[in-house]
């Protein structure tokens, strides 16, 4: 999580190496349709973490829409389910965040 709320997406993972690549080095919130839903869900569990108040892992934050952004010139539109599995083990200030995206059958 950046200074101006982005979710910067520094790693990812999975079959499609197009789908891989796009997501990589870009604002997770850029992909979520609508984003004021997974903001609602996002908010209170980053509160909480943020508060070091008790907090189960992992979350399912929801089910929504991933649309590619306007800069990704791939035909994305997808549903998904988006898991929060973890903080990671940071060595700095900034916590590390593993998210699960699930493509809804």
């Amino acid at each position: 999580l950046l200074d101006d709320g982005t979710l910067c997406i520094t790693n990812a993972r999975g079959c499609s190496q197009q789908l891989v690549n796009a997501l990589r080095e870009s604002d997770l919130r850029s992909w979520v349709q609508p984003v004021q839903d997974f903001n609602r869900a996002l908010l209170p569990v980053l509160n909480a973490v943020l508060n070091e108040e008790p907090h189960d892992m992992p979350c399912t934050l929801g089910t929504f829409t991933f649309r590619s952004p306007d800069r990704c010139p791939l035909p994305i539109n997808f549903k998904a389910t988006l898991t929060w599995v973890d903080e990671g083990n940071p060595k700095d200030d900034d916590p590390l965040w593993h998210f699960i995206l699930s493509i809804c059958s």
